[in-house]
């Protein structure tokens, strides 16, 4: 295969740091020296004492910035293994559910790009160092004004170098200097994975052209160019490629929000500007080109000195998406002015900072590749239709798995929500250290800096909203939400520990006012189980004490099992909910309430609208009863309260007739139905219909209070009424049973996993059999009336904070237990007790209002639909003015009718003059995918405009508010 190189940039190569990587991987340097021999340096780390080979360590993580936690992000959703067996093929779980991970973010020596280029590769080097020796030494500090640092920081187990400069400059350095300390950790870069990926996009025997779009470092480093050279020849690539360099100046620090390239606050042209300008003699903007640029000047985006864009003598780019544009048009120049090339395949996104851009170079790509000229297509001859970017990341996952996977270093207990992030800042004790106005390192100083002389430049310190813009922390939401949700829980960590205990504390004194043997509870955010707890003994006689392993009986939590099997086969067409249910059951046909009353259905039976009496305690006496014997009892004749579909009445007898359903749809029983369709696929392995099955030493034994004493109850067999309350399972598999429900939500375009459609999850918990108001229901301590309903084989509620749970009590003789999921907040609560009718379900909804009160936990955020934020950033471009030429289709044929252009000018000068200078224009906050608010933060005030859509395609406008929003006193 024919390589070739084309860099505007090669001459920068001179700089790696080839020649200084050989000397000092030969050769002690000063900092070297400090971490394995000088006890006394702040840096030393005790190789002795490290336990390298302890699969419970986290695994640790460090970039030049936040942009690294888009590896982090890939490896939380990486599912490209089961778990089960080790082997390729995803099985719904992600492959690192059990790992916990330390992230470094060396934002204050950042962006390790440009040293390269300011013949700093050995300072660069002497950073990537000291990444490695955090992540090795027990050392942080609380926060950037402490003066003593803490010392309880955990070792980790291997190194995740999600930095491609950092790879390019110093993974070889790493190894060596690892390899020389005695700790022997896996490293693992980004360059390798992304060459292989950018080869696994093209035919081994096609011309094209790659691109490797990554920080001027990276780019002169010749990293990747050196990884796909060597990779092909590996890989038997016959095709002609050619490689494109783009270094993408400043990118990666206006995504980090660096002033000296993105200053969200400025209004003119500012003289510390460092990026692309028009007398940038390395990055020009080329005014010739300024059409196919296309820069969006809205809201600041562009500064320039004149209020006529065409004037502009002087321009600077003031966000991202500007960056992108520019850096992208002279990538596409570069291949235009290079004969022969043959169409650009793939771009390898070769900074972690540039993944959080993907909608935005998707978006350039598509305008360059339809860009007209003369109607002549400019650039399309030189690009394929869909050109691939090349995450690292995907390949990174894959690499750590299997090293993990083959040394025996997969955390078998772990739970990331323990993973901690941390983030450099200038050390101010240091009295050499010069900061600027906002507290960062000058550039004269970051880059002034020699390599050798040890010192403590930085302090290394938990993330926080002091140390992290909010526009950043915004980002982390909308493109690494499972990262993002591990930064949340680091966050609030205080906080939720505090809230955990007091909610642990609060299970533990219920199970004293049950005076109940004993009680498990677990506590579930996000998929992750966050705490779990146990108090006395499951068996009194063994003194087996209760924890997630115990296997309790949970009665009536059975049934949403039952209903998951029933809408199984729904939804494989073996049945509908509205069949009658004595086209399965025979012996009922014709019995009813009266002669007017509508057949009983499986629906009926699902929501305890089939008119049959409430049947406690006498049903849970019936668990052992053969099919023939209930069909038996069917035949001579059915009591009904009621007419079916008429009112809400608890049956158990219903949900007995369900498990018989599926018995007869299936073929199988229905305990080895719900074990093959269910309880397998979610790796349910300890969970179980009948008692004789489980190991005895891991049985809970039921108990009833007889005058202050513990008197021991039969355990009670499962047969044809196992089905409405027979199951017996350990916490920790419930847990997974929790998750696979809490997963329904929200409604989204992954593929589905698990045992039953995330629709299908979805319509059994909705409200289908209203029947309660309880106007006297109390939360924290104040009235909050709750209005109740049955779904299928679920309780559902509502309280007057707009909080839905979901979930279902169980009691049995012996046994209590109670799940409740709140699915707008993540949240689920388990508790489970070896005592006669113990109602966990006050106590679970008592810990759920805690936990919401204490931690502050809100809704999950519903994201902004293309169409909100389309409508948004078009009425953007209309206020205050209301010039609607060139606009009116983003409106809907009444809007104009309901709103007068005069009074809407009118108003909207009247409240823009309130709300003084505009400062910024907040994010769309979506009520749903149709309709939603922005804010207009001014200098004296804060609008809001809340619109919404039509129902039509594409949606338009047809309903338009704008307020000021009131000052809280």
């Amino acid at each position: 295969m024919l390589l070739i190189k084309r860099t505007i940039l090669s001459a920068l190569c001179l700089y790696a740091p080839g020649a200084f990587a050989q000397t000092s991987i030969n050769t002690l340097s000063p900092l070297e020296n400090a971490i394995q021999h000088e006890r006394k340096n702040f840096f030393f780390v005790d190789a002795k004492d490290y336990a390298v080979k302890d699969p419970k360590l986290p695994i640790g993580i460090f970039d030049s910035g936040t942009g690294g936690l888009a590896t982090l992000n890939a490896l939380l959703t990486a599912d490209q293994y089961n778990n089960s067996t080790g082997m390729p093929g995803s099985d719904g779980v992600p492959d690192f559910s059990k790992e916990e991970f330390i992230f470094l973010a060396d934002q204050a020596n950042m962006p390790y790009g440009n040293y390269s280029s300011e013949k700093k590769s050995d300072l660069l080097v002497e950073h990537v160092l000291k990444d490695v020796q955090f992540l090795l030494s027990d050392k942080y500090y609380a926060d950037a004004a402490q003066h003593q640092f803490n010392k309880d920081k955990r070792h980790i187990k291997t190194v995740v170098v999600a930095c491609n400069t950092a790879t390019a400059y110093g993974i070889d350095y790493i190894r060596s200097f690892l390899d020389r300390s005695g700790i022997r950790l896996k490293v693992i870069g980004v360059i390798d994975a992304g060459a292989k990926g950018v080869l696994d996009s093209i035919r081994k025997d096609e011309a094209a052209s790659v691109a490797v779009f990554a920080t001027v470092g990276t780019v002169a480093s010749g990293g990747y160019e050196k990884a796909i050279l060597a990779m092909k020849e590996k890989t038997n690539h016959t095709g002609q490629l050619i490689v494109f360099n783009q270094g993408g100046y400043g990118l990666a620090e206006a995504v980090d929000e660096e002033p000296d390239f993105v200053n969200r606050k400025a209004v003119q042209p500012a003289a510390n500007y460092r990026g692309p300008s028009l007398e940038n003699a390395t990055y020009r903007i080329d005014k010739t080109l300024l059409d196919i640029y296309n820069f969006n000047f809205d809201r600041n985006k562009m500064l320039c000195d004149s209020r006529n864009t065409d004037d502009c003598q002087v321009l600077q780019l003031n966000a991202t998406e500007n960056y992108v544009r520019y850096h992208l048009v002279s990538l596409l120049e570069k291949m235009r002015k290079s004969a022969g090339a043959p169409p650009l395949k793939a771009i390898i996104l070769g900074c972690t900072h540039y993944p959080y851009l993907v909608n935005e170079i998707q978006q350039t790509l598509k305008d360059l590749y339809n860009y007209q000229k003369n109607g002549q297509y400019i650039y399309r001859p030189l690009m394929a239709a869909d050109i691939r970017l090349v995450d690292p990341s995907v390949n990174v996952a894959r690499e750590l798995y299997g090293y993990l996977a083959s040394e025996k270093l997969m955390n078998p207990s772990g739970n990331p929500l323990q993973s901690r992030f941390f983030i450099t800042v200038p050390n101010t004790d240091n009295k050499a250290v010069i900061t600027d106005s906002l507290g960062r390192f000058t550039y004269a100083y970051k880059y002034g800096r020699s390599a050798g002389n040890v010192q403590e430049y930085v302090k290394v310190v938990p993330f926080s909203r002091s140390n992290i813009p909010a526009e950043t922390f915004q980002r982390f939401a909308s493109m690494i939400p499972a990262a993002n949700q591990l930064i949340n829980y680091d966050l609030q960590r205080k906080t939720i520990d505090t809230a955990i205990r007091i909610a642990d504390s609060m299970y533990r004194a219920f199970a004293q006012r049950e005076h109940a043997p004993s009680v498990v509870f677990g506590i579930v955010k996000d998929g992750r189980l966050i705490h779990f707890g146990g108090e006395g003994f499951s068996n009194l006689e063994t003194r087996r004490k209760a924890d997630s392993s115990v296997a309790y009986h949970i009665a009536s939590m059975s049934k949403s099992f039952i209903s998951v099997a029933i809408l199984q086969l729904r939804d494989e067409g073996k049945l509908q909910l509205d069949d009658p249910v004595s086209r399965y059951i025979p012996e009922i046909k014709g019995q009813q309430f009266s002669k007017d009353a509508p057949e009983l259905t499986i629906r009926h039976l699902l929501t305890h609208a089939a008119g049959f009496p409430e049947d406690n305690p006498w049903g849970d006496r019936q668990l052992g009863i053969t099919d023939s014997a209930m069909l038996a009892m069917f035949a001579r004749g059915i009591s009904f309260s009621t007419a079916a579909g008429t009112q809400y009445e608890y049956s158990n007898m219903g949900f007995a007739m369900l498990g018989y359903i599926v018995s007869r749809v299936s073929g199988k029983t229905y305990e080895a139905y719900t074990q093959e369709k269910i309880f397998r696929p979610l790796g349910m392995n300890h969970t179980y219909w009948e008692y004789d099955d489980v190991p005895a030493d891991r049985l809970a034994i039921g108990y009833r209070t007889v005058k202050d004493k513990w008197v021991k109850q039969p355990m009670l067999h499962s047969g044809a009424y196992g089905a409405m309350g027979g199951l017996i399972t350990t916490l920790d598999d419930f847990v997974k049973y929790l998750n696979f429900q809490l997963a329904a939500w929200p409604a989204r375009d992954d593929a589905d996993f698990g045992p039953l459609k995330r629709s299908s999850l979805r319509e059994m918990q909705h409200a289908a059999n209203i029947n309660t108001l309880n106007a006297s229901a109390v939360a924290d301590g104040r009235s909050c009336p709750v209005v109740s309903a049955y779904a299928y084989g679920l309780r559902w509620s509502k309280d007057c904070k707009g909080r839905i749970m979901i979930g279902h009590s169980g009691g049995l003789p012996g046994f209590g237990s109670n799940w409740v999921i709140l699915p707008d907040y993540g949240l689920g609560l388990i508790c489970f007790s070896n005592h006669t009718y113990a109602s966990a379900s006050a106590i679970n909804q008592q810990v759920a209002d805690k936990l919401l009160t204490i931690t502050g936990w809100k809704p999950r955020a519903i994201p902004a639909s293309a169409i909100l934020q389309q409508r948004r950033q078009e009425l953007i471009s209309l206020l205050p003015a209301w010039d609607t030429t060139g606009k009116a289709s983003a409106f809907a044929e009444n809007f104009f009718l309901d709103y007068f252009v005069s009074e809407l000018k009118s108003e909207t000068a009247d409240l823009f003059a309130k709300a003084g200078r505009i400062i910024r224009y907040g994010e769309m906050e979506p009520e749903n995918n149709l309709r939603g608010k922005f804010l207009i933060i001014g200098e004296k005030a804060t609008l809001e405009v809340y619109f919404t859509l039509t129902p039509e395609q594409p949606a338009k406008i047809q309903e338009y508010h704008l307020r000021e929003v009131p000052v809280r006193r």
